[in-house]
């Protein structure tokens, strides 16, 4: 449980991306959650899947639902966060911007050359090759708008926590067995017994020693 809060805590992060690019720490649930919301119809200033998704309502939502992060609502405005992104350095869970005539488009890249998006008036939520001949033509920009953050501090912290307490062990003292008791207690045997037979030598010495 405390690991899963740990972890569902990294990802809930929301911070501007770093400088140096890396890969969008909630990739795994964005594109997981993108791929929900197929078929989903357009609706315009839609986002929520009740009424329908345009493209920023559809980016926002995914991003919310799955890791926490609010985006802007606009695309103009989701489109100035994070870090711009080429398309050879695209990771699953990266913005796509596209220029339109009179607008931004958005969408959400999955790998191997592919995006999900919310595409116009008479569509629905679809996967799309950036490849193809439109998306080729008026690709922009990708987005990185989740900071990559190292997580062994988090790991380790989780171990810990999950790790359950040392219980001390009880000193046990070993109990001298009956017998051995018995045998510590008979004549010719322990130290007082011992000592007794060296007092008697010494003294029997003492009266055979010439005077």
């Amino acid at each position: 449980m405390r690991v899963t809060a740990a972890l569902w805590l990294a990802c809930a992060w929301t911070g501007y991306a770093a400088d140096e690019p890396g890969i969008s720490l909630c990739e795994a649930p964005v594109t997981e959650t993108a791929r929900k919301y197929l078929g989903t119809p357009y609706a315009r200033a839609g986002e929520a899947p009740e009424r329908g998704f345009d493209c920023s309502g559809f980016t926002k939502y995914v991003f919310s639902e799955s890791c926490g992060f609010t985006l802007p609502r606009s695309s103009y405005e989701q489109a100035k966060r994070g870090v711009k992104i080429g398309k050879e350095a695209l990771q699953p869970g990266d913005l796509v911007v596209f220029r339109e005539p009179r607008r931004l488009h958005m969408g959400l890249y999955l790998g191997e050359g592919k995006f999900i998006h919310s595409p116009n008036r008479r569509g629905k939520v679809r996967v799309e090759s950036l490849e193809s001949g439109h998306f080729k033509r008026t690709f922009k920009e990708g987005r990185r708008v989740i900071e990559p953050v190292d997580l062994t501090g988090i790991y380790q912290w989780a171990r810990e926590v999950e790790a359950p307490p040392e219980t001390p062990q009880p000193v046990v003292k070993k109990r001298v067995g009956a017998k051995r008791a018995a045998m510590r207690k008979a004549p010719g045997n322990g130290t007082g017994t011992a000592s007794r037979r060296k007092a008697a030598t010494r003294r029997a010495t003492k009266k055979s020693a010439p005077r």
